[in-house]
């Protein structure tokens, strides 16, 4: 019983490291599309203003 209860717990801390690292990859993820965001932003107002 002891023996279950311990690889319960450790596969429980496994599963709460697994889920901050993709919750660390959305996060990176989410951060590079706001990034790509702007810059198709910038890109068309530059283009915009040469377009003038």
């Amino acid at each position: 019983m002891k023996l279950e209860q311990q690889r319960l717990k450790e596969q429980k801390k496994q599963e709460k490291k697994d889920l901050q690292e993709e919750c660390a990859r959305l996060r990176l993820a989410a951060k590079e599309i706001r990034l790509q965001q702007q810059q198709s932003k910038a890109i068309e107002r530059e283009e915009a203003r040469i377009a003038k």
